[in-house]
C-alpha cells in the first residue's frame, strides 16, 4: 500500500492530487477578494464568482450528474399487440428488446424511430466532439456515454461499478448497462463521457422480457400450459 501512495505522489500534478485524488478549481474561480456581502472592490468589472471559501477547505467545486432519464417509458396495456426487437439475449426465457412504435429499417432490422435517431445524434461526429471528457471516476448510478472499443458507438448506459486498477497510471474498469439496448460492458475511463441534458429526452428504452419456463414439458408427457410472459421497464439497472 505504501509503495502505491508513493507512485501516486510521483505522478500527481500538484499537492491537491497528491493529496485528495482531485485537483479543485475554488481558486481559480472565486475572487480572492470576496467581502462577506458577496461583492469586491472591483465592482461589477469582476467575471469571477463571489462566495466566501469554507475554513475546513472543502471544495465547493459542483458537477451536475444524472441518474434518469427526463421522461419514463409508457408500457403498453394489457392485451395490446405489439412489436418488439430483441436487443442482447441472456437465455431462452430472458432477454432484453425495444418495443417498436414507429417502426424504421435501419441495416437490415426493423428498430424504433425514435431511437434510431438519438443514436444517429449522439454519434454524429459534430455532436461527438462537444463530448466532455471525465476526469474523476463516475459514480454508481450515474449515467454516462459510453464508447465500447469493440463497438465504436456512443449509446447511454448507467454505471455499475467503477474502480481503479493501477494507481500508478490511473488505469480504471467501470461497467455499465445500456439503458437502451441491455448490454453490459467494462471499460476505461478514457471510454467514458459526461452525458448531456439533451441526450435525456427520450425515456430509456430497454425493457426486460421474462418468460417462465417452468410449466414447459415434452410433447411426450403431454400438452403442456402455455408459459407465463412478463414483459416491464427494467427498473433496477444497478
Amino acid at each position: 500500500m505504501l509503495y502505491d501512495d508513493m507512485q501516486i505522489l510521483e505522478t500527481a500534478e500538484n499537492i491537491n492530487e497528491a493529496v485528495a485524488g482531485y485537483d479543485a478549481r475554488d481558486e481559480a474561480r472565486i475572487c480572492r477578494f470576496t467581502k462577506p456581502d458577496g461583492t469586491c472592490f472591483k465592482g461589477k468589472n469582476c467575471k469571477l464568482e463571489h462566495i466566501l471559501l469554507p475554513k475546513d477547505g472543502f471544495t465547493t467545486d459542483k458537477e451536475m450528474v444524472f441518474k434518469e432519464a427526463m421522461y419514463s417509458l409508457i408500457l403498453p396495456k394489457v392485451g395490446d399487440i405489439v412489436t418488439i426487437l430483441i436487443t442482447a439475449y441472456i437465455d431462452s426465457c430472458n432477454f432484453f428488446a425495444n418495443l417498436v412504435r414507429t417502426p424504421i429499417s435501419s441495416k437490415g432490422y426493423v428498430g424504433d424511430q425514435e431511437l434510431e435517431e438519438l443514436m444517429r445524434l449522439i454519434n454524429t461526429p459534430s455532436t461527438v466532439r462537444t463530448y466532455r471528457s471525465m476526469k474523476i471516476l463516475p459514480g454508481v448510478g450515474e449515467i454516462v456515454l459510453v464508447c465500447p472499443p469493440t463497438l465504436k458507438k456512443w449509446f447511454r448506459a448507467i454505471v455499475r461499478s467503477s474502480s481503479v486498477t493501477n494507481p500508478h497510471n490511473g488505469d480504471s474498469e467501470i461497467e455499465v448497462f445500456s439503458v437502451d439496448f441491455g448490454d453490459t460492458f467494462v471499460v476505461h475511463l478514457s471510454a467514458i463521457r459526461k452525458i448531456e441534458p439533451h441526450l435525456l429526452r427520450l425515456p430509456f428504452q430497454v425493457l426486460f422480457r421474462m418468460t417462465v419456463c417452468s410449466g414447459v414439458r415434452s410433447k411426450e408427457a403431454g400438452e403442456a400450459p402455455l408459459p407465463q410472459t412478463v414483459l416491464k421497464t427494467n427498473d433496477q439497472f444497478v
